[in-house]
């Protein structure tokens, strides 16, 4: 005989926002649908797997799997709500005992593991800043490939939002004109993450007005900022920037962030250089698990 249990509205509340924010999947388990709850987890794996295999490297791409995951994930939590908050009840299963919940919990958590780890190959961030002016404007949200590594391999990074630990493969490939994020300390001496263009690639030498910079092995050269060429090492380097994601420009939509024409000056070809001699400044990378954690403090400091 199918027992039939009535749940009471705020039981329904709590479960769909906890679906929403922390556990997608646990209203349908304790709604008694399991099977409802795998097939919403089966798109969004399969839209993070997309993610993983290139789709957000494109513009388009990157708004389809936005668009997809958002629409699946609060689907999960209005239908936990609806489940739960039918007028009929809610058939129990055979699952449906708090001794078998906590096993259930541990396969959707699993689940968001491996959405995370392929979904942190790739993240966006707001420009605060005119410094890479007029290539990337204040506003620009830009979307950016990580490289956790220096060498092509799976790392062990955290998680923005919940600082939960995922892993993602990652590759090395530099080119001059390109835009790359990067960690180093402000002016408040506070850990932050920049973005600034590579202006020439290890072993090169770079030419300006007061000498040359013989590029170090396993590094890039930027242009600081107040007249600091900054060799950045590869372990110090977050991700590389593809193209601008949103914009107020409607125009720069989907634009690749990269500076092919050179409009971006430094010291070496601006009228307002700065006076004095060139300095090269020697960036130490930070400890490797707080150098990973750095990106959820991006907000201001590009």
């Amino acid at each position: 005989m199918q027992v039939i249990k009535q749940r009471n509205k705020l039981t329904a509340i709590f479960l769909a926002i906890l679906s929403l924010i922390l556990v997608q999947g646990i209203g349908q388990l304790y709604g008694g649908r399991i099977g409802k709850a795998f097939l919403l987890f089966g798109i969004l794996l399969l839209t993070s797997l997309a993610a993983a295999l290139g789709v957000m490297r494109y513009c388009l791409g990157a708004f389809f799997i936005y668009a997809i995951t958002l629409i699946t994930v609060i689907y999960f939590a209005y239908d936990a709500y609806k489940i739960n908050a039918h007028k009929d009840g809610v058939k129990l299963r055979w699952y449906n005992r708090w001794y078998i919940y906590p096993i259930f919990i541990i396969i959707f958590l699993f689940f968001n593991f491996i959405n995370n780890t392929l979904f942190d190959t790739y993240k966006h961030y707001r420009i605060m800043t005119t410094h890479n002016s007029p290539i990337l404007q204040i506003g620009d949200i830009v979307m950016a490939e990580m490289n956790y590594g220096h060498r092509p391999g799976f790392y062990l990074v955290y998680n923005e939002f919940f600082d939960w630990p995922v892993i993602i493969f990652s590759t090395a490939k530099y080119t001059v004109g390109s835009f790359i994020f990067f960690t180093h300390q402000d002016n408040n001496g506070e850990d932050a993450i920049f973005i600034r263009k590579i202006l020439a690639l290890e072993g090169e030498t770079f030419k300006t007005q007061n000498g040359s910079i013989k590029v170090p092995k396993n590094s890039v050269l930027i242009f600081l900022n107040d007249g600091v060429y900054a060799s950045i090492p590869y372990q110090n380097i977050q991700g590389k920037a593809l193209y601008i994601l949103w914009s107020s420009h409607f125009s720069k939509i989907g634009s690749i962030v990269r500076d092919k024409n050179n409009l971006i000056k430094d010291d070496s070809v601006s009228e307002n250089f700065y006076i004095g001699k060139t300095i090269l400044a020697e960036i130490n990378h930070y400890d490797k698990k707080n150098k990973l954690s750095l990106s959820k403090q991006i907000a201001g400091k590009i």
